[in-house]
């Protein structure tokens, strides 16, 4: 988000970058769907590993109960 909000000269910055990708230009070009993959699905779907709710409890490098 910080891309399309600062523009294009933040790629001037970018070592060995001449210009902006091309999904920056998609990006631009479509801010509802940046939108909605940015804060709607990404997020559900990094949360989605982390309620696993699975743990290993290890002693001395020994499996000692694993709720898996």
């Amino acid at each position: 988000m910080l891309l399309i909000m600062v523009g294009d000269t933040l790629w001037t910055y970018v070592p060995l970058v001449n210009r902006p990708p091309e999904f920056y230009y998609k990006m631009k070009e479509n801010p509802a769907l940046t939108f909605i993959i940015v804060f709607l699905i990404i997020p559900s779907y990094v949360q989605s590993f982390a309620n696993s709710g699975a743990f290993e409890l290890y002693v001395d490098n020994k499996l000692v109960s694993s709720n898996a």
